[in-house]
C-alpha cells in the first residue's frame, strides 16, 4: 500500500510517502501559511524523485488540526479534492498527535501546545507506547491560566511555539516539565503511517468528508464579535 500524507495546520507544511509501514520520503514546505499553491507540485515532485506516479497512490492521509484555520482548510480541501480525483480513500489524523510523535522515545507525558492566538492555546496530552501514540487528554482549547494549572510531572512540552514562548512556558510549568528550545511541527510521515493502519482496520472516510478540528471561533470571528459588543 502506497500512502501520501500531508499536514498544513502550522506555518511549516509537511508531506511524506509511506509504503507498507516504511517511510520512503519526507519533506517540509515552509511557506508561512501559504500552502495552497505548493502542495500538488511538492507531492508530485516527491513521488517523481522516488520513481513513482500519482496514480500509484492507494491512500491519502491528512492532518486535521487544530491549528491555523486557513492552513487546515487548505490541506483538507486539497486532500479531499485529490482523493476524489484519484478515486482513493482518505483518512484524517489529529495534527497534535502528529506533533507528539516528534517526542521520540520519551516515556512520560507528552504535552502538545500550540498558540491559538487571541490569548488561547490548543492543548493535548499523549503518551508513547512502542510506535503508537496514546491519547491521555483529548485536544482542547484553554487560556494561559488554565494551561498553567496543568501541573504534570515527568512530562515534555513540545509544539511549534517552543522557541517564541519558551520563557512563558518555563514560568508556567517550572522544573517539572522538560521544554526543549526548538520548534516541533506535525509529522506527515506519522500521519501517513497512522492513516495506513486506520485503512487496514477499515476506519477511513469512504465519502471523503474529513473535516478540520475546530475548537473555537476563528480570530476574525472573535474580533468581529468583540467589535459588535463594543458598538452594541
Amino acid at each position: 500500500m502506497l500512502t501520501a500524507g500531508f499536514d498544513t495546520s502550522t506555518q511549516v507544511g509537511s508531506i511524506a510517502i509511506v509504503e507498507n509501514g516504511a517511510v520512503k520520503a519526507q519533506e517540509t514546505i515552509d511557506t508561512c501559511g501559504e500552502h495552497v499553491g505548493g502542495l500538488l507540485p511538492a507531492l508530485d515532485d516527491l513521488l517523481k524523485k522516488n520513481r513513482l506516479e500519482m496514480r500509484q497512490v492507494d491512500l491519502l492521509a491528512v492532518g486535521t488540526g487544530p491549528g491555523s484555520y486557513t492552513g487546515c482548510r487548505v490541506g483538507i480541501s486539497f486532500a479531499r479534492g485529490l482523493a476524489f480525483a484519484l478515486e482513493k480513500p482518505l483518512v484524517g489524523v489529529c495534527s497534535l498527535e502528529a506533533i507528539a510523535y516528534g517526542a521520540g522515545g520519551f516515556s512520560g507525558t507528552i504535552l502538545v501546545v500550540v498558540d491559538a492566538k487571541i490569548r488561547a492555546y490548543y492543548y493535548g496530552a499523549y503518551r508513547r507506547a512502542g510506535g503508537k501514540i496514546e491519547v491521555v487528554e483529548e485536544p482542547a482549547v484553554c487560556d494561559i491560566e488554565k494551561l498553567g494549572a496543568k501541573k504534570i510531572e515527568n512530562a515534555i512540552l513540545i509544539g511549534p511555539d517552543n522557541v517564541k514562548l519558551h520563557q512563558k512556558f518555563t514560568e508556567l510549568f517550572g522544573d517539572g516539565v522538560e521544554i526543549p528550545r526548538r520548534a516541533f511541527y506535525p509529522d506527515a510521515a506519522y500521519i501517513a503511517l497512522r492513516g495506513e493502519k486506520e485503512k487496514l482496520t477499515g476506519k477511513y472516510d469512504r465519502n471523503k468528508t474529513v473535516l478540520p478540528i475546530y475548537l473555537r471561533p476563528s480570530p476574525a470571528e472573535i474580533k468581529l464579535k468583540e467589535e459588535q459588543q463594543k458598538t452594541g
